[in-house]
């Protein structure tokens, strides 16, 4: 949480040096570390949070917005901030590209008006080189760690303990057929004998994780 204190503080470090009455920070990315970012955020702000919208407990919700004050970095100035969890590559994408997202207006819970704005900064579970947004090249801090594992569901038979990379495989392949049956366009075929499965942008693990090229025979 102290890194994540080092982060807002910097984040709204202009408003604060102009002693404005009001502090606005705009967070994007990683909907992995969302819960992760939400607690924290209402740990920093402690007994100062005076509304948040919705309601707690929002840990699931993407868009929230937070109210109150934060003494340790902003005194007695009123801290709004607001997240716009989009993923962890969109949330790159976001702030290279001074793109505008939206957020929840209102720190008062029930509240479901919203506004476009650009984000101050993201969280993201992949580094920016990994992603098609390279430049220009942000400020990176680790601030946290997040768990990524495979899992079976409650079908699988019980001798099911792990999978190798050719299981993968098969199964992507069978991700890009049956997708394609169904005339959804998260694959293509940029040249035989090579097939390429490309999954959202906007997510960095599936990126990271389910980007595989599978050799196919001429």
């Amino acid at each position: 949480m102290k890194k994540l204190l080092t982060i807002l503080a910097a984040g709204g470090l202009m408003a604060a040096a102009t002693v404005q009455a009001q502090v606005d920070i705009y967070i994007t990315g990683s909907t992995a570390f969302r819960a992760n970012s939400y607690r924290s955020i209402r740990a920093i702000y402690g007994a100062n949070l005076t509304s948040q919208n919705p309601a707690h407990d929002a840990s699931a919700q993407n868009q929230v917005t937070f109210q109150g004050t934060i003494p340790s970095l902003f005194g007695g100035q009123t801290v709004t901030i607001r997240t716009g969890h989009n993923g962890s590559a969109a949330g790159i994408q976001t702030v290279a590209q001074n793109l505008s997202i939206n957020f929840r207006t209102s720190a008062t819970a029930g509240d479901t008006n919203m506004m476009s704005h650009q984000a101050d900064l993201a969280f993201s579970d992949v580094f920016q080189t990994t992603t098609t947004f390279p430049t220009p090249v942000l400020v990176d801090t680790n601030v946290g760690v997040v768990v990524f594992a495979w899992v079976k569901s409650s079908q699988t038979p019980a001798g099911v303990t792990n999978i190798t990379i050719q299981q993968c495989q098969r199964v992507a392949v069978w991700r890009f057929f049956h997708r394609k049956s169904r005339g959804q366009h998260d694959a293509r075929l940029p040249g035989r004998p090579r097939l390429r499965l490309r999954d959202p942008h906007h997510s960095g693990a599936r990126r990271a994780v389910c980007r595989w090229r599978i050799e196919l025979d001429d």
